[in-house]
């Protein structure tokens, strides 16, 4: 059975919220009321249209500029350029990015 690319998107989702509700960091309403309050500040940047080598300068920018959350997407069909084969190298690095 092959599954489609929203569908596991979808999943993904469910399963971190699954993970963050396990873990006691949110509730059914919302974050829990328990933690200590600070204000999300996020931008977006988008690791597949930044060179990899550029990255840790552009994350430091942000910082700089007081932002705690940067938000950015995968580029499927540049990860899984055939069925079943994934490069997670150079521009395609995720986890290096979040690093």
């Amino acid at each position: 059975m092959q599954i489609r690319h929203g569908t596991r998107a979808f999943l993904g989702l469910l399963c971190l919220w699954l993970w963050l509700v396990a873990g006691g960091l949110v509730s059914g309403v919302g974050l829990a009321a328990d933690l200590p309050q600070e204000r999300v500040i996020s931008a977006e940047m988008h690791a597949a249209r930044v060179p990899a080598e550029a990255w840790p300068d552009r994350l430091r920018r942000l910082h700089a500029l007081g932002v705690n959350t940067v938000s950015t997407y995968v580029v499927w069909n540049q990860v899984e350029l055939t069925p079943g084969r994934f490069d997670w190298t150079g521009q395609n690095d995720i986890a290096g990015f979040c690093r």
